[in-house]
């Protein structure tokens, strides 16, 4: 199994934001920090996830084709419709975009 460093980076109150995570080859995923409405600094959960579908379509999409790889890119979109509902139910209760949590 690959492992990663992850930064932790905390606001002043210890809410989550930024940071990074490196992987072995040294490669960075720089993650957003901060809530910055309309502008993105960093990548987003929902920006690895669709770029590893990306890439698993890639290899299905060639002699690489396999059920495993399509598997997987069923439970990574599954992923996504989880986090789209996240962000509905933040955003119908009008916490999207802000530290407050969501019920």
């Amino acid at each position: 199994m690959r492992t990663n460093v992850i930064s932790d980076f905390k606001t002043v109150e210890g809410n989550p934001t930024g940071g990074e995570s490196k992987l072995p080859d040294s490669t960075t995923i720089k993650w957003q920090e901060g809530i910055v409405e309309g502008q993105q600094n960093g990548a987003f959960i929902e920006d690895v996830i669709t770029a590893a579908i990306q890439r698993l379509e890639f290899f299905n999409n060639s002699k690489f084709r396999c059920r495993e790889n399509s598997v997987v890119i069923t439970k990574l979109e599954e992923a996504l419709m989880w986090l789209n509902y996240r962000t509905a139910n933040r955003t119908a209760q009008d916490v999207e975009n802000t530290y407050k949590t969501h019920k």
